[in-house]
């Protein structure tokens, strides 16, 4: 390997673990952050026994990230918010500086990935959570359950 693509990929290892350690530093931030007294708006879905439906099992927000902050940001704002106007309610509630190009990113994401916001024009807006259907029912209205020998 000659010495100019031998520190062409040196260079690219180093700079992808620079770009992971800037954001599992920026995460430290955040939970920093939420140490330091910064609590919830909205109360989480283990506290209100509501989960929210299509997202994946194992894909839940994690408390003070940025993603959480732009959920208590647009928790008590029905009208919705701008992009601007969430980073400023962001900051104005103490949480960590969000640059714009890396709030984009995380809204769109909690549009499409998660469901738990929409845009309506140029405001985003939190959905109302979904409770999950019950099919209590669903097999006209008798019991079952499950043993070794199968359903009974």
């Amino acid at each position: 390997m000659a010495l100019r693509d031998f520190l062409s990929a040196r260079r690219s290892e180093i700079e992808t673990q620079l770009k992971a350690l800037k954001a599992e530093l920026e995460e430290i931030r955040v939970a920093e952050a939420a140490i330091n007294g910064v609590s919830a708006l909205a109360p989480s879905a283990a506290a209100t026994g509501v989960r929210r439906l299509g997202r994946p099992k194992g894909t839940e927000i994690r408390p003070g990230s940025i993603k959480d902050w732009i959920k208590k940001a647009l928790f008590d704002e029905n009208d919705g918010l701008e992009t601007e106007e969430i980073i400023s309610k962001i900051n104005r509630m103490g949480g960590p500086p969000v640059p714009r190009n890396s709030m984009a990113p995380q809204l769109s994401r909690l549009k499409s990935d998660d469901g738990l916001i929409t845009l309506e024009g140029k405001r985003w807006k939190l959905l109302p959570p979904r409770a999950e259907p019950d099919f209590s029912n669903s097999f006209g209205g008798g019991s079952f359950s499950f043993s070794e020998e199968g359903l009974v």
